[in-house]
């Protein structure tokens, strides 16, 4: 989230961004520590971009894959796109899901991403090209 209030020109960093959500004026996080995306609204200095809505559904909530080229009008539209992808720990043995910004497609149909994890992978096809849901954000009117 920090990296989408920086890409919209609001100072963030994930500490930042952490202390607003955790603040009782923000309430950014539910009882079981998942994000309210729609907290950033609130996160000072940022007049820039606004929480949209969710296509697909959380992993852990159920929620099956979703078409990559389903984000291909959000990306057209100017949107700023999260995305939940399917990450494989080596260390545990077992797939998580990991949050990724997807930036672009290319003109070869490969979706470049923003990675915030340890490895930075370039490509949403990097980790299997297995997206959950996307979290949109749009530029403020």
């Amino acid at each position: 989230m920090a990296m989408i209030l920086k890409a919209w020109g609001v100072e963030a960093n994930p500490l930042t961004l952490n202390r607003h959500m955790i603040s009782m004026a923000a309430d950014g996080y539910t009882q079981n520590g998942g994000v309210k995306w729609e907290a950033l609204n609130g996160y000072p200095g940022n007049g820039s971009v606004r929480y949209n809505t969710q296509v697909g559904k959380a992993r852990k909530d159920g929620g099956a894959p979703i078409a990559l080229n389903s984000v291909d009008p959000y990306l057209n539209d100017q949107y700023s796109v999260i995305g939940e992808v399917r990450n494989w720990s080596s260390r545990e043995q077992k797939y998580h899901t990991h949050f990724v910004v997807i930036s672009e497609k290319t003109t070869e149909g490969q979706y470049l991403i923003v990675d915030p994890g340890p490895s930075m992978k370039p490509r949403l096809s990097d980790y299997e090209g297995i997206l959950y849901r996307v979290i949109l954000y749009k530029r403020k009117k």
